[in-house]
């Protein structure tokens, strides 16, 4: 099964052409959330997850060191993949793209699977996307 995103906002959805981040306040066995049965080269364990109309593979980042690390010196990302940002619980949270090659979205999303926030972010840009 896969776990499906509720949007307040549905006109950022066309924001999810470039690789995508995901960021979200739930535990990483949240329901609906399906493992997948291959893990990308970053070794990270991976679920898949729908948004709107579209089905995305997401690497899940659920401690500090995989947080820290995200998506830092990587070249390319296909346009169905993206992170998975694990917190277990809600907050305002800060993200730069120190390091990071690839343009990206961000979207933020609440305990409820709500899509809160989407902003664009640009490869090695320092200043801070804050969550809401």
């Amino acid at each position: 099964m896969t776990h499906t995103l509720r949007r307040r906002r549905p006109k950022r959805l066309a924001l999810l052409a470039l690789a995508t981040m995901l960021f979200a306040a739930f535990a990483a066995g949240a329901a609906g959330c399906q493992t997948a049965a291959s893990q990308p080269s970053s070794g990270l364990p991976t679920v898949k997850m729908q948004i709107g109309s579209k089905r995305f593979t997401l690497e899940v980042a659920n401690n500090e060191e995989t947080r820290e690390r995200g998506l830092m010196r990587r070249d390319s990302m296909p346009a169905d993949h993206g992170m998975i940002f694990v917190f277990d619980r809600e907050q305002v949270l800060p993200f730069y793209m120190k390091n990071t090659r690839i343009p990206l979205d961000i979207i933020f999303v609440d305990k409820q699977g709500v899509v809160v926030t989407v902003k664009q972010m640009r490869p090695y840009d320092l200043s801070i996307t804050s969550s809401e």
